[in-house]
């Protein structure tokens, strides 16, 4: 049996406590997202969160009778602005008493554990995880899913009224 010294010891106990403990969270949250006369449903069954990484693992299915197609985009910025990828979101805090829009900021997913089909088709399911890190996960607490943004998808068959690009945040929230 190899002995460690106090020295030794000391460096061990700091690498176990240091940072927080990984947390899964496990649901059932299932958000609709009206789009082109039907819905597009997200269903989230697991958050899990560590440090500055994240991964959120989601079921998507197409009720609308067009296909669709997401946009991703990459980075940290206002979802006013930009729009939104998958990913999740924080609003900035509010100013006790003070009536005011609080905007959402949004923390874009790096990767996926399978690709997104090029074109989403009418009755399609996928399910994905998504993952990603900021820094941002340490200071901030509560915390919203950002379901990708949705376009239509070229071709012939196209919804019968214009869709404007569109994200979709979750109903509910998670504390980091």
């Amino acid at each position: 049996m190899k002995t460690v010294g106090l020295f030794g010891a000391t460096v061990i106990a700091l690498a176990v406590t240091a940072g927080a403990p990984a947390k899964t969270i496990r649901m059932n949250w299932v958000d609709s997202q009206p789009w082109a006369r039907g819905q597009i449903v997200y269903r989230t069954t697991k958050i899990w969160v560590h440090d500055d990484r994240f991964a959120v693992t989601t079921t998507i299915t197409n009720r609308t009778l067009y296909g669709f197609r997401f946009e991703i985009a990459p980075g940290e910025s206002e979802l006013s602005l930009r729009g939104g990828s998958f990913g999740i979101a924080w609003r900035d805090p509010s100013w006790g008493g003070i009536i005011q829009e609080r905007a959402m900021h949004d923390i874009a997913s790096s990767h996926f554990s399978r690709p997104l089909p090029k074109i989403f088709r009418p009755g399609e399911t996928i399910t994905v995880t998504f993952t990603g890190r900021s820094r941002l996960l340490r200071t901030h607490r509560e915390w919203w899913v950002v379901y990708g943004l949705v376009l239509a998808a070229p071709g012939k068959r196209q919804p019968p009224t214009w869709e404007k690009p569109s994200y979709w945040l979750s109903a509910r929230t998670f504390k980091s």
